[in-house]
Protein backbone atom coordinates (compact mmCIF):
# COMPACT_ATOMS: atom_id res chain seq x y z
CA UNK A 1 0.00 0.00 0.00
CA UNK A 2 0.74 3.50 -0.70
CA UNK A 3 -0.35 6.62 0.85
CA UNK A 4 0.05 10.30 -1.16
CA UNK A 5 -0.27 12.99 1.39
CA UNK A 6 -2.92 15.46 0.55
CA UNK A 7 -2.60 17.89 3.68
CA UNK A 8 0.88 17.38 5.76
CA UNK A 9 0.43 18.06 9.55
CA UNK A 10 -1.04 22.07 10.26
CA UNK A 11 -2.53 24.20 12.72
CA UNK A 12 -4.80 26.33 11.26
CA UNK A 13 -7.27 29.24 13.27
CA UNK A 14 -9.24 30.24 9.73
CA UNK A 15 -10.12 29.09 6.88
CA UNK A 16 -7.50 26.96 4.58
CA UNK A 17 -7.40 26.00 0.96
CA UNK A 18 -5.38 23.49 0.94
CA UNK A 19 -2.59 22.92 -2.17
CA UNK A 20 -3.40 20.68 -5.45
CA UNK A 21 -2.16 16.95 -4.97
CA UNK A 22 -2.12 15.15 -8.19
CA UNK A 23 -4.22 12.44 -8.43
CA UNK A 24 -4.49 11.39 -12.07
CA UNK A 25 -2.25 8.15 -11.61
CA UNK A 26 -4.01 6.72 -8.61
CA UNK A 27 -5.81 3.90 -10.77
CA UNK A 28 -8.08 1.01 -8.79
CA UNK A 29 -9.38 0.91 -4.84
CA UNK A 30 -8.10 4.00 -2.83
CA UNK A 31 -9.12 4.74 0.67
CA UNK A 32 -9.01 8.81 1.35
CA UNK A 33 -8.78 9.64 5.30
CA UNK A 34 -8.96 12.85 7.17
CA UNK A 35 -7.25 12.67 10.61
CA UNK A 36 -8.23 15.50 12.92
CA UNK A 37 -5.30 15.47 15.40
CA UNK A 38 -6.15 18.37 18.28
CA UNK A 39 -9.02 21.04 18.63
CA UNK A 40 -10.08 22.75 21.31
CA UNK A 41 -13.64 22.63 23.19
CA UNK A 42 -16.31 24.69 21.50
CA UNK A 43 -14.60 24.66 18.30
CA UNK A 44 -16.47 23.60 15.07
CA UNK A 45 -14.68 22.63 11.75
CA UNK A 46 -15.73 21.72 8.37
CA UNK A 47 -13.55 19.98 5.67
CA UNK A 48 -14.68 19.28 2.30
CA UNK A 49 -12.40 17.46 -0.16
CA UNK A 50 -12.27 18.92 -3.66
CA UNK A 51 -11.60 17.84 -7.02
CA UNK A 52 -10.79 19.15 -10.40
CA UNK A 53 -9.22 17.94 -13.75
CA UNK A 54 -8.07 21.15 -15.20
CA UNK A 55 -4.44 20.90 -12.89
CA UNK A 56 -2.85 22.27 -15.85
CA UNK A 57 -3.98 25.95 -15.97
CA UNK A 58 -3.67 28.19 -12.51
CA UNK A 59 -6.95 28.48 -11.64
CA UNK A 60 -8.99 25.67 -11.54
CA UNK A 61 -12.75 25.94 -13.87
CA UNK A 62 -14.22 22.86 -12.68
CA UNK A 63 -13.49 22.80 -9.01
CA UNK A 64 -16.50 20.11 -7.43
CA UNK A 65 -17.20 19.55 -3.98
CA UNK A 66 -16.22 15.95 -2.44
CA UNK A 67 -16.35 14.15 0.84
CA UNK A 68 -17.05 16.99 3.71
CA UNK A 69 -16.72 16.43 7.82
CA UNK A 70 -17.72 18.51 10.42
CA UNK A 71 -16.25 18.06 13.30
CA UNK A 72 -16.75 19.51 16.80
CA UNK A 73 -15.78 19.82 20.56
CA UNK A 74 -12.14 18.74 22.32
CA UNK A 75 -10.03 16.65 20.11
CA UNK A 76 -6.39 15.78 21.71
CA UNK A 77 -3.81 14.11 20.12
CA UNK A 78 -3.71 10.90 21.96
CA UNK A 79 -7.40 10.12 20.69
CA UNK A 80 -7.54 11.57 17.10
CA UNK A 81 -10.53 11.50 15.37
CA UNK A 82 -10.51 9.53 11.92
CA UNK A 83 -12.70 9.92 8.90
CA UNK A 84 -12.12 7.83 5.81
CA UNK A 85 -14.04 7.43 2.61
CA UNK A 86 -13.44 4.52 0.17
CA UNK A 87 -13.91 4.36 -3.77
CA UNK A 88 -17.36 2.47 -3.41
CA UNK A 89 -18.52 5.22 -1.40
CA UNK A 90 -17.44 8.05 -3.50
CA UNK A 91 -17.05 6.63 -7.17
CA UNK A 92 -17.34 9.54 -9.21
CA UNK A 93 -14.02 11.27 -7.60
CA UNK A 94 -11.90 11.96 -10.24
CA UNK A 95 -9.11 9.78 -9.32
CA UNK A 96 -7.08 8.20 -12.55
CA UNK A 97 -8.35 10.83 -14.83
CA UNK A 98 -5.89 12.79 -16.97
CA UNK A 99 -5.17 16.31 -15.25
CA UNK A 100 -7.11 15.49 -11.97
CA UNK A 101 -6.09 17.18 -8.82
CA UNK A 102 -7.36 16.92 -5.34
CA UNK A 103 -7.00 19.26 -2.30
CA UNK A 104 -8.58 19.48 1.48
CA UNK A 105 -10.33 22.88 2.04
CA UNK A 106 -10.85 23.99 5.56
CA UNK A 107 -13.71 26.00 4.49
CA UNK A 108 -15.16 27.17 8.23
CA UNK A 109 -13.57 27.28 11.87
CA UNK A 110 -16.17 28.59 14.40
CA UNK A 111 -15.93 28.88 18.38
CA UNK A 112 -13.93 30.72 20.84
CA UNK A 113 -10.55 29.81 20.47
CA UNK A 114 -10.43 28.43 16.65
CA UNK A 115 -7.92 25.93 16.30
CA UNK A 116 -7.27 22.83 14.56
CA UNK A 117 -4.60 20.74 14.01
CA UNK A 118 -5.39 17.79 11.16
CA UNK A 119 -3.70 15.71 7.95
CA UNK A 120 -5.21 13.88 5.43
CA UNK A 121 -3.73 11.50 3.17
CA UNK A 122 -4.98 8.82 0.36
CA UNK A 123 -4.11 5.28 0.78
CA UNK A 124 -4.28 2.73 -2.78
Amino acid sequence: MTNLAIQAKTTKTAQFLGADVDISGIAGDWTLVLEVLAMNSGDTARFVFEDSDNATTTYNTDIFPGPAFSVSGQIVSSAPRRFTVTKKDFPNLRFGVTSAVLRLNLTEITGSSKSVTYQAWVEY
